[in-house]
């Protein structure tokens, strides 16, 4: 039997978020469940409003922006939804990210594009995907060895920031602009402004570049 885990000293930190849209019990559930079974203490999710509650690690509904980008920094690695904000944020930051797609036909999102993110994002690299709950419980078990990504950066790999660019704007002529918006609203969150539009080129370029700014002038305000 196991309970609520606490966490004495700091050994290594998961940070588990789901975005700010439709809950992820599915990813959340076996999340909670490895959690007590290993005994690790060192979880934290966000986990949006109306999901089902861990029994096991510590959780929040949602995270401010600051706290959100405060966590990303802590964090030795992400368990994620396959949402474009949060693998954004991993690649800025070079922690290593697990993601698991939302699928549609289970309820948790309008249509299967998450899938198509995990998928392109695996192959750009720096990004790691479950797409089912038994791959996602063994990578879980091997969250501890998992490499970490080229980091978006001041002078970031051009070929690695054509990829994304390339990436949101396909994915934008296969999928409506509210799904988008939907989807991307975290992506928002990282820089407190309105969404982006993501089928831009060049609105893409704005938001890499906003969200490393954003991110920067919050890091350096944590040193002060």
């Amino acid at each position: 039997m196991c309970g609520r885990a606490s966490i004495r000293g700091r050994r290594f930190m998961i940070l588990v978020t789901v975005g700010t849209d439709l809950p992820f019990d599915r990813l959340v559930r076996v999340v909670d469940d490895w959690a007590c079974e290993t005994g690790r203490g060192d979880v934290f999710a966000q986990i949006g409003e109306g999901g089902w509650k861990p029994q096991h690690i510590r959780f929040a509904n949602f995270l401010s922006p600051v706290e959100f980008t405060n966590y990303v920094i802590s964090a030795d690695a992400i368990v994620s939804h396959a949402g474009m904000g949060t693998i954004l944020s991993a690649l800025y930051h070079g922690k290593p990210i697990l993601v698991m797609p939302k699928m549609s036909s289970l309820g948790e999102h309008r249509n299967e594009h998450q899938t198509s993110t995990a998928r392109r994002m695996m192959e750009i690299g720096g990004v790691h995907a479950a797409f089912d709950i038994e791959e996602l419980r063994c990578s879980l078990n091997r969250l501890d060895k998992l490499t970490a990504p080229q980091r978006i950066a001041k002078a970031a790999n051009i070929s690695l920031l054509d990829e994304i660019r390339a990436f949101i704007h396909s994915t934008s002529t296969s999928h409506s602009d509210a799904s988008l918006g939907r989807e991307h609203r975290q992506v928002s969150l990282l820089n407190n402004s309105m969404p982006p539009r993501f089928h831009s080129f060049d609105g893409c370029v704005r938001q890499i570049n906003q969200t490393i700014t954003t991110e920067r002038s919050i890091a350096c305000q944590s040193e002060e």
